[in-house]
């Protein structure tokens, strides 16, 4: 009589090499945990650095003028009550930075450079494949452009907001 193979062992061990490959191939093709954390924590650098521009474009539509400094920044806010000239509510999503993981300085009237650590490059097109970082379409375009991996500043032009018209 013959025996009958038992194929389970094999079959569980093929099964088993099947999954490595994924996991390896997922890896190389959205990166790892770390990649995640980094993508994450420059999305969030990102915000920080849109709230200190939308701070600043407020006060320079109060003012007339870009801040000189973040204590400027928050001055002007907070004489207004984060109401612009027009009625409207400044678009600030959070409180300005109280670190230093965020360089302001004033370069011109309507001109700031905000300035950070960046842990990955930005590349627009490889955003638009993945949420990192979310391109916004945002008043600030600046923001939407390529930069490398690293210390990274942004010369950014303030803009007033153009009046509503009132029917």
């Amino acid at each position: 009589m013959t025996s009958k193979r038992d194929l389970g062992p094999p079959l569980a061990l093929a099964g088993l090499a099947v999954v490595v490959v994924a996991v390896i191939a997922g890896f190389i093709a959205v990166g790892g945990p770390g990649d995640a954390r980094d993508q994450r924590l420059d999305a969030m650098t990102t915000g920080r650095i849109m709230n200190i521009a939308s701070a600043a474009n407020c006060a320079f539509t109060l003012d007339g003028a870009a801040p000189a400094n973040t204590a400027a920044v928050r001055s002007a806010i907070e004489r207004a009550g984060q109401r612009s000239p027009d009625g409207g509510v400044c678009d600030i999503y959070g409180s300005l930075p109280l670190n230093n993981q965020v360089e302001y300085s004033r370069l011109a009237n309507d001109r700031i450079r905000v300035c950070s650590e960046f842990r990955r490059p930005y590349e627009p097109e490889a955003a638009r494949e993945t949420s990192y970082p979310n391109p916004r379409g945002n008043r600030f375009p600046e923001l939407d452009a390529p930069r490398p991996a690293g210390h990274h500043c942004y010369d950014i032009q303030l803009v007033k907001p153009l009046p509503i018209p009132l029917n």
